[in-house]
C-alpha cells in the first residue's frame, strides 16, 4: 500500500518535527509539507500537484490561528481532511471544532499510538474524534439545534451532497443572492462558521443523511 501523505503545520519547531520524524519513521506516512505557520501552509499546498491525504494543524498558531487556517484549507480544498491538534482542555474546543469543519482532533498530551491510530482511522474513515470530544460535540448539537426553514433543509441537502454555490441556485430555482442568504442564515442557525461546518453539523446532527 502507498504511503499516507501528511501535511504538517505547526509554530513549535520542536513538536512538528518530533511529528515529522516519528511518522517517516513507521514507513506508513510520508510527509509532504512541513511548514512553521498558516500563511507558509496554504502558500505550500497551493504549489503541490496532489493534495496531502490528510493535513494536521496546530490550533493556537500565530499570527493566523489554527482555526483560520482550518477556514481557508477547507474554503479552497472542501474535500481535505483536517486533524486539529491542541493542548486545551477538549470542553474548550468542541463548538469551533463543528462551527470551522474540522475532521478530527488530537491533543498534544496523548501518546505517539493514539496520533498513529487518528491518522489511520481519519484516512480510512475521513474523521476521528476521541470520546470526550464526541460527548462534547453531541451537547453542542443538542443545545444549537433550531428549526430551519424547508428551503434551508434543501440547500442543506444539496451542500451534503457537494454543490457549489452556483449550482445550488440553479437547482434550487433561485438567484445567486438567495442562496448567500440561506447560507448566512444557516450560520446565525447553527452557530457555524464555514460551508464544512454546516456539512458537518448536518450530518452527525442526524439532521441531514448523506444519502438523502
Amino acid at each position: 500500500m502507498a504511503a499516507i501523505t501528511i501535511g504538517l503545520c505547526d509554530d513549535h519547531h520542536l513538536v512538528r518535527k518530533s511529528m515529522a520524524v516519528l511518522l517517516s519513521s513507521l514507513g506508513t506516512f510520508s510527509i509532504v509539507v512541513n511548514s512553521g505557520s498558516g500563511d507558509e501552509f496554504i502558500q505550500a499546498m497551493s504549489a503541490l500537484p496532489v493534495l496531502p491525504d490528510i493535513l494536521v494543524v496546530d490550533i493556537q498558531m500565530r499570527p493566523r490561528s489554527g482555526w483560520e487556517t482550518l477556514s481557508e484549507l477547507k474554503e479552497r480544498w472542501p474535500e481535505v481532511r483536517v486533524l486539529m491538534l491542541s493542548w486545551l482542555d477538549a470542553g474548550n474546543i468542541a463548538a469551533n471544532l463543528i462551527a470551522y469543519g474540522a475532521d478530527g482532533f488530537c491533543s498534544k498530551s496523548s501518546e505517539p499510538e493514539e496520533l498513529i491510530a487518528a491518522l489511520q482511522a481519519m484516512y480510512e474513515k475521513g474523521t476521528y474524534f476521541p470520546r470526550d470530544i464526541q460527548l462534547q460535540m453531541r451537547q453542542h448539537y443538542r443545545a444549537n439545534m433550531k428549526p430551519i426553514s424547508p428551503r434551508e433543509r434543501i440547500f442543506l441537502t444539496l451542500c451534503v451532497e457537494d454543490k457549489n454555490l452556483a449550482e445550488i441556485a440553479d437547482k434550487m430555482n433561485v438567484s445567486p443572492r438567495t442562496v448567500d442568504n440561506y447560507r448566512d442564515s444557516l450560520f446565525g442557525k447553527l452557530q457555524v462558521r464555514t460551508r464544512a461546518g454546516l456539512i458537518m453539523f448536518a450530518i452527525k446532527s442526524g439532521m441531514i443523511s448523506p444519502s438523502e
